[in-house]
């Protein structure tokens, strides 16, 4: 995946919201493969061995698994059907592996449940844009139903024992994002809706186990504001020290 060229999904949104919706999902997975014309199954790197384990434990072939990363910062990720997916580059540039492990579980049930084949068949334009674009903002339609979401939650927690993941990462995933984004209508949840009531439904977490496998909860000061004098404001998302004026978040000190 290192050599995968970014993928500027908003000129693809652009160039496909007058096609139907079937054209434009064949588009974007071509798209896809261009970005990153390695399957997961051949590829190297961290992403890639994410994908290919986890595609594995679901029954799919790594070798028909695209996976292309888009110039975005914000912290999102789709499923475009057909095995290929898109996550943003601020996902990724996190380089937490129990967050990307959840979402790529996730977005993997997604995909073998067939969910962005029917958002496409019955979408129009605006509304396929929505679904595999979300990364772009929330275009004030919701890609998948409740039922959808709760059938891959469950989808994904039974791929990530058959990989022999820890069930739990989905929710760590979910937390993580709640507690980074605050749980806004933007991001990875603009498509992904019910985000307390999801939660709640999942395996209950051992701290000292995430501690142990991820290096902090989703509730932890991030790394830069762990110091003994620092204090971690979750609300505002911010560090102060003694000895220091406020950081905020994405700029530590």
């Amino acid at each position: 995946m290192t050599s995968a060229r970014p993928l500027a999904v908003s000129a693809i949104v652009v160039a496909l919201v007058s096609g139907c919706a079937t054209s434009q999902q064949a588009k974007l997975q071509e798209a896809i493969r261009k970005s990153a014309p390695t399957p997961v199954g051949e590829a190297t790197g961290e992403l890639p061995g994410i994908f290919r384990d986890l595609a594995q434990s679901g029954g799919l072939d790594p070798k028909a698994v695209y996976v292309a990363v888009s110039r975005s910062d914000g912290l999102n990720a789709a499923a475009a059907g057909n095995h290929h997916f898109i996550l943003t580059r601020g996902i990724v540039a996190t380089g937490d592996r129990c967050l990307l492990t959840g979402v790529a579980a996730h977005e993997l049930a997604h995909d073998i449940l067939k969910h962005p084949d029917s958002v496409a068949a019955s979408a129009n334009a605006e509304k396929i844009a929505s679904a595999m674009f979300g990364m772009l903002g929330n275009l004030g339609v919701r890609a998948y139903s409740r039922s959808q979401e709760s059938d891959a939650d469950a989808l994904a927690i039974t791929i990530l024992r058959n990989a022999g993941r820890p069930e739990w990462l989905l929710r760590y995933s979910l937390e993580t994002l709640q507690q980074r984004t605050g749980g806004s209508s933007g991001g990875w949840f603009s498509t992904h809706p019910a985000i307390v009531d999801r939660i709640a439904s999942q395996p209950a977490v051992d701290i000292a186990d995430v501690r142990r496998i991820c290096g902090a909860t989703p509730a932890d000061p991030p790394p830069w504001c762990r110091r003994s004098d620092d204090h971690w404001d979750p609300q505002n998302k911010s560090c102060t020290s003694s000895n220091e004026r406020p950081t905020s978040e994405g700029s530590p000190r």
